[in-house]
C-alpha cells in the first residue's frame, strides 16, 4: 500500500487558546508517549498512548501546601485509591480523590500517596502495553515507578497530515473504512464516500499512527494473519512507518512492528 497525502498539511498541538495552565500530563519514564489516563469503560486508571484530543489523559492539579491532587479532565473525578491506601491498591478516578506528593528531581518524580510516602504510583509489572493497570507499591527505583509531571502547554507537538492510502501508481484500489471494518476498495467498480478514505496521519517520533477522520478508528497491525484492523486507540500495532517510492508524493507503508511488510 502507497501513502499519499494532500497539499493540506495541520500543526497538531496539545494546545489551544481554552488550555488551562494546570492541566498536565504524566508521562511514563519507561517510554514518554505513555501517559496516565481513565480507562474508556470503566474509571479505572490505566496507561494510555499519548493523544493530546483525548481529555482522559489531562489531569487539572490542584496544590495544596506540599500535596496535590490530580483531577480528570474527562470524567472530573479525581485519581483515587481503590479501597484506600494500601499495598497494591488499585488506582481509579473516584469521588472527592486522595492527596498525591512528588520526590526526586525534574522532570521525572516519584509521586507518593501523601498518606504513606512509601507507596508509589507504580505501572503493574513495568508493562509497556496499552491499558496497564496502575496501582500503588513499595519503591524500587524502576522506570515504570517514575513520571514526568508535564504541564499541557510543554507537551510535544504531534505533526499531522492528511493522507489517503492506495494501491499504487495505476491502480483503483484504496483503504477505506466504511464503520464496520477497514477494508481494500476498487473506485472503479463502485463510488467510495471521500470520508471513508481519508486518515489523520498523526506524527510520533520515527513512527506514525493513522486514524480515519470520520470514524477515528486507527489502522491496526495483526501480525500473525498480516491484516489490517481497526484500533481504539493508538498503541505500539497501530503504529507504521514508510519508505520512499519513485512517486515523491507516495510512500510505502511498513508496520513499526515488521518492517518487511508492506
Amino acid at each position: 500500500m502507497n501513502l499519499v497525502e494532500n497539499n493540506e498539511t495541520v500543526a497538531g498541538t496539545a494546545s489551544s487558546a481554552g488550555n488551562r495552565p494546570n492541566i498536565v500530563y504524566l508521562r511514563s519514564y519507561l517510554n514518554s508517549w505513555l501517559v496516565l489516563s481513565v480507562g474508556s469503560s470503566n474509571n479505572f486508571v490505566v496507561t494510555a498512548w499519548l493523544d493530546p484530543t483525548d481529555k482522559r489523559e489531562q489531569w487539572y492539579r490542584e496544590d495544596h501546601d506540599s500535596n496535590f491532587q490530580l483531577i480528570n479532565a474527562a470524567t472530573g473525578e479525581a485519581l483515587s485509591c481503590l479501597g484506600g491506601q494500601g499495598h497494591g491498591s488499585r488506582l481509579i478516578a473516584s469521588g472527592n480523590g486522595d492527596s498525591w506528593n512528588a520526590a526526586g528531581g525534574t522532570p521525572l518524580q516519584a509521586v507518593r500517596a501523601a498518606g504513606n510516602l512509601d507507596l508509589n504510583v507504580t505501572i503493574n509489572a513495568a508493562s509497556q502495553d496499552i491499558g496497564a493497570p496502575v496501582i500503588l507499591w513499595d519503591w524500587s527505583n524502576g522506570a515504570h515507578q517514575r513520571w514526568a509531571i508535564t504541564n499541557q502547554l510543554d507537551v510535544p507537538i504531534l505533526p499531522t497530515a492528511i493522507v489517503r492510502i492506495d494501491g499504487g501508481r495505476g491502480t483503483a484500489t484504496v483503504l477505506a473504512d466504511d464503520g464496520q471494518q477497514i477494508s481494500v476498495k476498487d473506485i472503479h467498480a463502485s463510488p467510495v464516500p471521500s470520508e471513508q478514505i481519508l486518515f489523520r496521519k498523526i506524527g510520533y517520533g520515527d513512527s506514525f499512527a493513522l486514524q480515519n477522520m470520520t470514524t477515528g478508528k486507527y489502522l491496526a497491525y495483526q501480525g500473525v494473519a498480516k491484516s489490517v484492523l481497526r484500533g481504539d486507540a493508538v498503541s505500539t500495532s497501530a503504529l507504521w512507518t514508510s519508505v520512499d517510492t519513485a512517486d515523491p508524493r507516495a510512500k510505502y507503508v511498513r508496520p513499526l512492528l515488521n518492517g518487511n511488510a508492506i
